[in-house]
């Protein structure tokens, strides 16, 4: 207890010494940091959303109602068994397609090719995975998009 009540007084004397301009200056970081955090969250979601508009236009061409873009989501959606949400299956969906389409090296877009290169948010079963492939994989000519083109 002795030794508890010792570390206290170093602890208020060294307070003491402290200066109102260092306090203000940790008290502008504390607020400041959390703020900064959160705007850069907010951010990245905003250009990841953006980066999701985008390729989608890319990948359903002509589709200004998403009714492609929903179809293929419930198609998806009714393969896992409603065990993902949209836009996790949308994510899913995405990348396996456009890596599938586009070639990286040859791709200037640094927010598609990030979000090509992240994992997915979905770990399908074997079963489904086959199936997937199966269903999907010669979508690129129901669409009407030139493979050939892309690369």
């Amino acid at each position: 207890m002795l030794i508890f009540a010792c570390v206290y007084i170093y602890v208020l004397s060294y307070m003491a010494e402290i200066t109102l301009s260092f306090l203000c200056v940790v008290l502008v970081l504390c607020i400041l940091i959390p703020v900064a955090f959160h705007l850069y969250k907010f951010w990245m979601q905003e250009r990841k959303r953006k980066t999701i508009d985008r390729f989608c236009a890319y990948l359903f061409p002509g589709d200004t109602d998403g009714l492609m873009k929903d179809r293929v989501v419930n198609r998806m959606m009714s393969l896992t068994g409603n065990r993902f949400t949209e836009d996790e299956v949308l994510d899913y969906y995405l990348k396996i397609k456009g890596l599938q389409m586009i070639d990286l090296n040859s791709f200037n877009d640094n927010d598609m090719r990030k979000f090509l290169m992240r994992p997915t948010q979905v770990r399908l079963q074997y079963r489904e995975l086959v199936i997937f492939y199966e269903q999907f994989l010669n979508q690129s000519e129901a669409h009407g998009i030139n493979v050939e083109g892309v690369y």
